[in-house]
């Protein structure tokens, strides 16, 4: 059996900080709801560090590229202008290391180009992998105006961490407006370089090439296949996308036509996979096209691409399904691996999504954990941006894959566009934002996190399972939120969601904190017993819609409390108490409840327990509450508790009934019970500091 919070009401400055104290309690919940709406979980806003570029300077955008491959993470800056203004725009990238020199993570070197000109935008596009990394530069002239290049550096070349430029790469059919470069990724020995301005089939229909580390001998890097599309045409734009992973590729045609022929500006956009052929790679056309199930005009499927194994990653960011040009991406796998037959397995979007975000300008997956960058978001101000996580193990609507975390800045502002780049190796995640401006305007800036481990029980995301966990998943019951708190994908937030979150109670797995508080010290802080708790789990389970409706209502008081003011009423009396009025616990309802109730008058403590008077959950010991208790006036039922009521309790009820009333002003029982109907909305209370009668005016 419970016992209620007997603390009366004091007015001194004590009330205001236990109010601010409570209050805390009540906006980290609050927050746990808002990350309920977009399916959080650890991930949350573990935000690991924030890096910059030591010579940060203005217009530099540090952040418009970023690749990570564990422990190492690499930045472009293509607008850098190395502090020298006839390099204007040459740009360059920076290798960050974890545990480097004392840091957390740590900038090892800068990287720049050994012929960098004006308006090459090195490092517009970067990819790492292991102990290589490779940096585009579109606009380099090498071979024409805009022929474009890219440059591979090696971390020990040199010596230890040096990361020297090792090799430049062009396409051996170069020429002007190739735009070679335009994308970039690797894996191992292999690289793959995108050329959008490639005209082969008509003006930027696109090309990509693949680049071997050991050809024609060692260490030396040359080309060995060029990747072109089956049905390439004009302003397909192939290659503005592309990603490696061992033997498959994966490029990107986000102007591509083929939802709407004909259209030259249709705009839907494909994806194409090519495998590595038994005798190595050459010149090909695809193995697989990938468009979306659900293509539309304009969607521009194929201008964010990510391969991981088996599974890749599209982008379409200007997909409407939340609003215009909110975007969204697509998870495909390889069906079957003998044959290499991929196809569609997931739709990602965001509940939270708005017209405009941009979600899927850039996409990355490593194993089962995918990043998409919404780049225009706006929730910590105009164009701030954001990022969100997915994970496949997740029983959803979505095929095994729901997000688990919304990510942006600590230090978010306007304009920043976090969320432009991202990368994801392991379990670290990088978002870059090229226009935050730490360093001067637009100077950028990168983002690192990190989600402890896979914890999606932890719905605020703070690493710990907890009484913010089971509120936020209280206030989600009932609802469909497509990811938690529906832990196990039945499109309901129901008992065995909350039996769920319960048996995980605790700091997540990974974590390495000071012990949580047992869900036993929370109960007892909220004056609730384990027989209290095992009630309601049966109410839940089993009970009608309306009792489940109360009882939950109920639970959520006791566990939030009441913050000073008032919450709409419970629809019936308290399901973990014995016996309603019963104030003093002598299992008979009679004129010292009623004394009780008179000390208890005005708004209610705030703090986790159930206000002693409050018989109806409203927050507020009021008329309705008294009304209540002589409605209940007499012997308890017979319960565990209160098996029988106390000598004369039933052969005096009347008598203490009458007696009741008079302490309160009124000459019959009948006069009271008037008055409460008249007036029990809308009258002042008196001060709750001192014992007086309840009404201010008397009848």
């Amino acid at each position: 059996m419970k016992d209620r919070n007997t603390t009366t009401f004091v007015c001194n400055a004590l009330t205001g900080v236990l109010i601010r104290l409570r209050s805390t309690r009540l906006v980290v919940a609050a927050t746990a709801l808002l990350v309920l709406a977009t399916a959080s979980h650890a991930w949350g806003q573990n935000e690991l560090l924030k890096v910059l570029a030591s010579d940060a300077e203005a217009g530099d955008k540090f952040g418009m590229a970023v690749s990570i491959s564990g422990d190492t993470a690499i930045v472009g800056a293509w607008l850098d202008n190395h502090g020298v203004p006839e390099l204007s725009d040459a740009g360059s990238a920076y290798i960050f290391q974890q545990d480097f020199q004392g840091q957390l993570w740590g900038e090892v070197k800068k990287l720049t180009a050994l012929d960098a000109a004006a308006s090459d935008f090195f490092g517009r596009s970067v990819s790492i992998s292991g102990d290589i990394a490779i940096v585009a530069s579109p606009f380099d002239d090498d071979t024409g105006s805009l022929s474009g290049s890219a440059y591979i550096f090696y971390r020990n070349a040199g010596d230890l961490n040096q990361w020297n430029q090792v090799a430049k790469l062009t396409a051996d059919d170069a020429v002007e407006g190739h735009l070679f470069g335009s994308s970039v990724s690797i894996s191992g020995d292999f690289a793959i370089v995108g050329a959008t301005g490639d005209a082969d089939a008509g003006a930027s229909s696109g090309s990509a090439y693949i680049f071997y580390r050991n050809s024609p001998s060692d260490d030396q890097w040359g080309q060995v296949a060029k990747l072109t599309a089956m049905d390439a045409t004009a302003g397909d734009y192939f290659g503005g996308s592309v990603s490696i992973s061992g033997d498959t590729a994966i490029v990107g045609a986000p102007r591509n036509d083929d939802n709407c022929p004909g259209n030259p500006n249709c705009d839907s956009g494909s994806a194409y996979i090519f495998i590595k052929l038994p005798g190595g790679w050459m010149d090909m056309t695809e193995n697989h096209k990938l468009t979306a199930s659900d293509m539309d005009e304009g969607d521009r499927f194929g201008n964010s691409v990510s391969i991981s194994g088996d599974l890749a990653i599209v982008g379409a960011v200007d997909d409407n399904d939340t609003g215009s040009d909110s975007g969204s991406a697509y998870i495909f796998d390889r069906n079957d691996p003998s044959n290499d037959e991929w196809g569609q397995q997931a739709k990602l979007t965001v509940s939270d999504g708005a017209i405009n975000d941009k979600f899927g300008i850039s996409v990355s997956i490593s194993g089962d954990v995918a990043v998409v960058g919404a780049y225009l978001d706006d929730d910590n101000g105009s164009d701030s941006g954001s990022a969100h996580i997915f994970w496949e193990p997740w029983p959803s609507d979505t095929d095994g894959w729901g997000r688990v975390g919304k990510l942006t800045a600590s230090d978010g502002a306007a304009n920043d566009i976090f969320g432009m780049s991202v990368s994801i190796s392991r379990d670290v995640a990088i978002i870059g934002g090229p226009q935050d401006d730490d360093g001067g305007s637009d100077s950028g800036s990168a983002y690192i996190f990190d989600p402890a481990c896979p914890c999606p029980w932890d719905l605020d995301g703070d690493g710990d399972v907890d009484i913010f966990d089971l509120l936020a998943l209280l206030a989600a019951w009932g609802t469909n939120p497509g990811g938690p708190p529906d832990f196990d994908g039945n499109g309901d937030v129901d008992i065995l969601d909350l039996l769920t979150l319960v048996a995980k109670w605790g700091n997540c797995p990974c974590v390495v904190a000071s012990p949580s508080r047992s869900l036993d010290d929370e109960l007892a802080d909220a004056g609730l017993s384990q027989a209290d708790w095992d009630a309601f789990k049966e109410c839940m389970s089993s009970g009608t819609q309306a009792e489940q409706d109360n009882c939950l209502c109920w639970m959520q008081y006791y566990l939030d409390g009441c913050d000073g003011g008032t919450r709409q009423a419970c629809s019936d009396h308290d399901p973990f108490t014995d016996c309603v009025g019963d104030l003093n616990g002598d299992c008979c309802v009679d004129k010292n409840d009623a004394q009780i109730l008179l000390n208890q008058t005005g708004p209610c403590p705030a703090g986790p327990g159930a206000c002693l008077g409050d018989l109806n959950g409203d927050c507020v010991v009021d008329r309705l509450d008294h009304s209540d208790l002589l409605t209940h006036f007499g012997a308890c039922p017979g319960t565990q508790y209160c098996p029988s009521a106390p000598p004369g309790c039933g052969t005096t009820t009347t008598e203490g009934l009458q007696e009741a009333v008079t302490l309160m002003g009124f000459a019959e029982v009948t006069d009271y019970q008037a008055h409460i109907v008249a007036v029990s909305e809308g009258e002042a209370f008196v001060c709750a500091c001192v014992l007086q009668v309840l009404l201010e005016a008397q009848p």
